[in-house]
């Protein structure tokens, strides 16, 4: 039974990917590059049935997932036992989502459940990511590669949401390169759990005086275009972080605008400080440096 819910985790990406192919395919109007996922099945808008009975599916099975997880992990394991609850209510809320709470159509009349659909959408994203921590924490040595991610995806989220609180990284991973990639995105300093107690309240101490507090044996020194282009990326504040992700995900100006809540000038104003600060030319320049990053495919800036 176990390895059932388990396999569940490779089955339910596939159902989402299979649904968003064949809503596509049945949604004429529907543009993978132009418009968000939830448009297949947003609210007042003709589509087929097996659209909402995909993205349901897909969630049950996320929070089955969680479930073995969670079954799996059991006492032994604190961080991986939470990691799969935090994957059942992944699952919970995308069947919110899908069920209860549509999108808008874009342009269209705002509504409670269309508000709600923004809310839970960003509720859905952080719970995944706190599980992708928890889950890189509970793989420790097993997996260096995914607990080098969950530890760069989280300190990128929390410097674009709260740029003026200084974050301190506590991490068994003593690799230079990973801790150099932890200053390039903003950390404020970074502390190895083979430390000492006293190395603790120093570094600690440090931090909060304002400055930076570097393990011994690091330096920061050297640069190259992977570090300039994540210090630039770490210097954006939270509006320009999401216009570029929409605009990763093929979103244009008026959709950004929709889901932001913000006029199509403050888009365009957000886009123009993007190209300044990431020091590009277009958008699509913009979209192809930032790919590294919206792909998740962290372990490719952290191999330099």
């Amino acid at each position: 039974m176990t390895r059932l819910l388990l396999l569940c985790g490779i089955v339910a990406p596939l159902v989402y990917l299979a649904t968003v192919i064949a809503g596509a395919a049945a949604v004429p109007q529907y543009s993978h590059i132009a418009m968000a996922v939830s448009a297949l099945a947003q609210r007042g808008t003709p589509h087929p049935m097996v659209i909402e009975i995909g993205f349901s599916l897909s969630a049950v099975l996320s929070a089955a997932f969680g479930f073995g997880i969670w079954k799996t992990a059991g006492d032994r394991d604190g961080a991986l036992h939470l990691s799969g609850a935090l994957l059942i209510a992944y699952g919970i809320v995308a069947l919110m989502i899908t069920t209860a709470f549509p999108m808008d159509p874009v342009g269209g009349e705002v509504t409670l459940p269309g508000i709600m659909h923004l809310v839970l959408v960003g509720l859905s994203a952080m719970i995944l990511l706190a599980a992708i921590l928890l889950a890189g924490f509970a793989f420790g040595r097993n997996a260096p590669w995914f607990r080098a991610y969950s530890v760069v995806s989280g300190l990128l989220l929390l410097r674009a949401q709260y740029p003026e609180v200084p974050v301190m990284i506590i991490s068994a991973v003593e690799d230079h390169k990973v801790i150099r990639r932890t200053f390039d995105l903003g950390a404020a300093g970074y502390l190895p759990k083979s430390v000492g107690p006293a190395d603790i309240r120093k570094a600690i101490d440090t931090v909060l005086s304002g400055e930076i507090s570097v393990p011994d044996g690091v330096s920061l020194d050297g640069d190259d275009e992977q570090s300039a282009f994540i210090r630039r990326l770490a210097t954006l504040t939270p509006q320009p972080i999401r216009t570029l992700q929409m605009l990763s995900d093929g979103l244009m100006n008026k959709q950004i605008a929709y889901e932001l809540s913000i006029s199509e000038a403050t888009v365009k104003a957000h886009v123009s400080s993007i190209l300044q600060k990431l020091d590009v030319d277009s958008r699509t320049q913009a979209v192809i440096a930032a790919s590294r990053i919206e792909q998740g495919q962290f372990e490719a800036l952290l191999e330099g």
